[in-house]
């Protein structure tokens, strides 16, 4: 298991950096990685449209990718998300705090929570 989608699991569950979750679940007869489900619900994420941007974006998923390094093996500071988003590094802080809230959110929570486990 990639240690970026862990401590993005942690984030959202207001659990302690290096808490133990589970690799995978089994759901419907088939066994579901948390990298699977964290990526599922970052593709459901709403889309969010720039002011420049006549096309809406995947701005609060990729935040969070660049945040929790989900593609690569280092995260990337609010500095470095900002220079690649194109915004100041206190909107990179607001961006990347508005997509931990809706991942938070009920629908997208109710998956992921499957992957806790007891302390």
């Amino acid at each position: 298991m990639k240690t970026g989608h862990a401590a993005l699991h942690n984030v959202i569950f207001g659990e302690k950096p290096g808490h133990p979750v589970r690799a995978s679940i089994i759901e419907e007869g088939r066994t579901v990685p948390l990298e699977e489900a964290i990526n599922d619900a970052l593709e459901k994420l709403p889309l969010k449209k720039g002011r420049n941007d006549p096309a809406p974006w995947r701005r609060p998923a990729r935040t969070l990718e660049l945040a929790f390094d989900l593609k690569k093996d280092a995260k990337t500071t609010d500095q470095l998300i900002a220079g690649v988003l194109g915004v100041t590094k206190g909107r990179a802080f607001q961006l990347r705090h508005q997509a931990l809230r809706m991942m938070r959110h009920p629908t997208r929570a109710r998956r992921l929570r499957q992957f806790c486990t007891e302390p």
